[in-house]
């Protein structure tokens, strides 16, 4: 199911983008979770407690633009694909700065909302290998893996740094080492650390961080697991 949300300041473009979501549900034989906005402002006010798949936006809009509220959207570390919809062309350029899938003309023919989904959609799926996939407040959030320095066990709490900002959710630790296992950049050196080799070198029996020379521990049991995934990511760089 792909969560939307829409924003424009025109109730009857609304109408017209909610009865085009509608059948496209009916051509997908799929529900969307459909959130519809009168303003950029209330929006992302709206995204500091959720996220959506897809941003439908429009451009001219009377408190925020369309464009400035993608901005800001980028801004709070949302990766929500965004589609522009307005019949105003004159800022095309600048839109190619904050990361969208399409713009699309009004009026909005519904053909063409599908293709753009359609893109969407297949660009969330190719991206789904390259995330880290979480639950918080009943909501789906995405890490992208690159930007991923270490994940902490806290009690039933997960903590997740990142080279921009620090998340905190509820699961258990080996969930996270269920899903990290498989990916060769990442070892387990003790019960409460998960690393991305990227960001860290090993050193007599020690994990160092990179950035500010923290160091940690490589536990017995973990010792002989973390030593051949860290010459394996060696041996693989220098291919």
């Amino acid at each position: 199911m792909l969560k939307i949300a829409f924003c424009d300041d025109c109730q009857y473009d609304r109408n017209i983008l909610m009865s085009h979501l509608s059948h496209i549900e009916e051509e997908w034989k799929d529900t969307f979770d459909i959130y519809p906005f009168k303003s950029g402002i209330s929006l992302c006010e709206n995204l500091k407690e959720n996220s959506y798949d897809i941003i439908l936006l429009d451009i001219l809009m009377d408190d925020l633009d369309g464009i400035e509220t993608a901005r800001k959207i980028r801004s709070m570390g949302e990766d929500s694909k965004i589609i522009f919809i307005s019949s105003y062309d004159e800022k095309l350029r600048e839109l190619f700065r904050v990361g969208t899938i399409a713009f699309l003309d009004k009026p909005l023919r519904c053909s063409d909302l599908e293709d753009a989904l359609k893109d969407a959609y297949n660009t969330i799926q190719k991206e789904i290998e390259k995330v880290f996939i979480y639950t918080k407040n009943g909501n789906t959030h995405f890490v992208p893996i690159k930007d991923i320095v270490y994940f902490e066990a806290n009690r039933n709490q997960v903590k997740i740094q990142t080279t921009k900002t620090l998340i905190c959710y509820s699961d258990l630790f080996k969930n996270v080492w269920c899903k990290m296992s498989e990916n060769k950049n990442f070892i387990m050196p003790n019960k409460s650390f998960i690393f991305n080799l990227k960001y860290v070198i090993l050193k007599s029996n020690r994990v160092i961080l990179k950035d500010n020379s923290l160091d940690f521990n490589i536990g017995r049991k973990y010792k002989e697991d973390t030593y051949n995934r860290y010459f394996n990511y060696i041996e693989w760089r220098s291919e």
